[in-house]
């Protein structure tokens, strides 16, 4: 599986449990948000080592199949937590969906993750990523 979001959310997204995520099975995925919020509030801090991790940049990129949706970026502070801010417009939150993190330490570094934002995933309401 190519996408890093897609890999985070298989449980929630694979239907039929045959290990392959299909077209349908985002798409019903995705028609769940109808009856959820439109942004979900999303805190995210940054650690290396046990320690928090400053100056490095996050991005929320949407996956392609999303559609026309912005991206979201911030850079931790000393104490590791990140403000993102949408490219185009600040929003209260993230809009549910399924987003490729990139984490740009100091140096150019960076670590690739996936998730997906929705009032049913109750760890994106506190994310931390240990690196």
């Amino acid at each position: 599986m190519k996408s890093p979001a897609l890999t985070s959310a298989k449980e929630r997204v694979d239907a039929n449990d045959d290990d392959a995520i299909s077209a349908d099975e985002i798409a019903q995925r995705i028609k769940v948000y109808d009856s959820q919020s439109s942004f979900v509030p999303v805190t995210v801090q940054l650690r290396l080592g046990g320690r928090p991790l400053e100056m490095a940049t996050v991005t929320f990129a949407p996956e392609s199949f999303m559609g026309e949706m912005q991206s979201f970026t911030g850079v931790s502070d000393a104490t590791g937590y990140v403000m993102l801010s949408g490219e185009e417009q600040k929003l209260p939150g993230l809009p549910q969906g399924f987003y490729t993190i990139t984490i740009t330490r100091e140096g150019g570094e960076q670590t690739i993750q996936g998730c997906e934002i929705a009032d049913d995933v109750p760890e994106v309401s506190r994310m931390t990523f240990n690196l």
